[in-house]
């Protein structure tokens, strides 16, 4: 049970209409971080425009994009991003083995090693204080070009403001990922 009751989209301010429809096509329903994101309309609008903004660069795969922040949903134990985005992950590709690994990925066969340098620099970036060392990020250096290197940054530190705001709020898990 989240700490604040979600607003309904019936309850929502009206501008938030096209949103919280595709929160619902997305998920199949109004999940509560999204809906108690409502409570503060220019903060929700200002959140989804940055995430399409990055979803919209198009200079990493979307696959690569949700095994970062699965890292990051992992590290942060958010319930419901860590199921959302094992489902993602799912839909675009990876298969149950890997969704599985990516706690592990730094030993796992399973991933290439563009992949684990994400996912690396996922850690380091989700660590506090942040501290990415030399070798995190001239790893990923080697496997990206700068504008990967600032979609996958941006990606990282977006999702961390996602797990942080939904674990504030106590969000849980929809069940997404048993679901897919």
């Amino acid at each position: 049970m989240p700490r604040i009751r979600p607003l309904t989209k019936a309850e929502a301010a009206p501008e938030l209409l096209p949103i919280l429809e595709q929160v619902e096509q997305t998920f199949g329903t109004i999940h509560a971080g999204t809906g108690i994101f409502a409570y503060c309309p220019a903060i929700l609008q200002a959140s989804n425009g940055l995430g399409r903004g990055i979803a919209g660069s198009g200079t990493l795969t979307p696959l690569l994009r949700s095994l970062a922040m699965l890292r990051v949903a992992q590290l942060a134990e958010c319930p419901f991003r860590m199921d959302s985005l094992a489902a993602v992950c799912s839909r675009e590709g990876a298969s149950h083995a890997q969704i599985a690994a990516v706690a592990r990925f730094r030993g796992s066969g399973l991933f290439d090693q563009g992949e684990k340098s994400a996912m690396a620099l996922a850690e380091a970036i989700t660590a506090t204080p942040t501290e990415v060392a030399d070798d995190v990020f001239n790893e990923a250096r080697r496997h990206f070009r700068n504008e990967q290197l600032v979609e996958l940054v941006a990606t990282i530190a977006a999702e961390n403001y996602r797990v942080r705001f939904n674990r504030a709020f106590e969000v849980e898990s929809i069940g997404m990922y048993a679901k897919a």
